[in-house]
């Protein structure tokens, strides 16, 4: 017998995360990698504050022509909004980020230790 929640489990489900990666390169930066299909730099703000980052992103409707009428309409507006914590301090003003193949990378150089 089929339970009513398996059989509409997608209603009961827990959303969906975007899927990341986090490395640490040559003990000089830290590499984040997000998966965000389907957006676009305009749709991406990302901040870096001490040790911790965090991305948001929302895509945009998609627009139809006024007249037009959707005949399946699958796609829907998506947001993410996603911290991490570090575990080094990193120099904020030397970080970079790029969206390819809806993949963003984050590159954080590490700050300097300082040994005593």
């Amino acid at each position: 017998m089929i339970t009513m929640k398996k059989k509409y489990k997608f209603y009961w489900e827990e959303p969906k995360e975007n899927k990341l990666n986090m490395y640490e390169m040559n003990d000089r930066e830290i590499i984040l990698l997000v998966e965000l299909p389907g957006f676009r730099k305009n749709e991406i703000f990302i901040n870096i504050k001490g040790n911790k980052v965090s991305i948001k992103a929302e895509k945009r409707k998609a627009r139809i022509k006024k007249g037009s009428n959707y005949l399946i309409k699958e796609s829907a507006v998506q947001s993410i909004n996603r911290t991490f914590t570090l575990p080094e301090k990193i120099n904020v003003k030397k970080a970079e980020a790029r969206l390819e193949n809806g993949i963003l990378e984050i590159k954080m150089p590490i700050k300097k230790r300082n040994y005593v």
